[in-house]
């Protein structure tokens, strides 16, 4: 299942290098929710809840865009935190805000929902 598209819908996206403080690549997207998702009507009907296996995947696929790859895998996920549920609201975005090693494809993500983090994670992926 692909997330963007079927779940989120990207509303903003910005890629940038920076050559400060040993380089990198920074992404922020904002994507909001797609209500009308069967992942929403089925996690959990009446009440739903963003599953914490569909926002590691929305970060691979903002990764897989930001470095212009067709596909990527996770190798390792070193940390992942889901410190608040994501209950979504129609029109209301999740921001990610990923540091890409692009050589290495090591991604720390910090992930918000209403002003709050919900997520963070430090995952390494490789091409396929």
């Amino acid at each position: 299942m692909k997330i963007l598209g079927e779940l989120f819908q990207i509303v903003d996206f910005s890629v940038t290098d920076s050559f400060e403080n040993g380089g990198g690549t920074h992404c922020v997207a904002s994507l909001v929710p797609l209500m009308d998702s069967p992942v929403f009507a089925a996690h959990f009907p009446g009440r739903p809840v963003v599953p914490g296996a569909c926002i590691v995947a929305a970060v691979e696929e903002l990764l897989c865009k930001a470095l212009q790859q067709k596909s990527l895998h996770i190798v390792e996920i070193k940390n992942v935190k889901f410190t608040s549920l994501v209950e979504p609201k129609e029109g209301e975005p999740l921001t990610f805000k990923m540091d890409i090693d692009k050589e290495s494809y090591k991604v720390k993500a910090v992930v918000k929902y209403s002003g709050m983090i919900c997520s963070k994670m430090s995952v390494t992926f490789n091409r396929s």
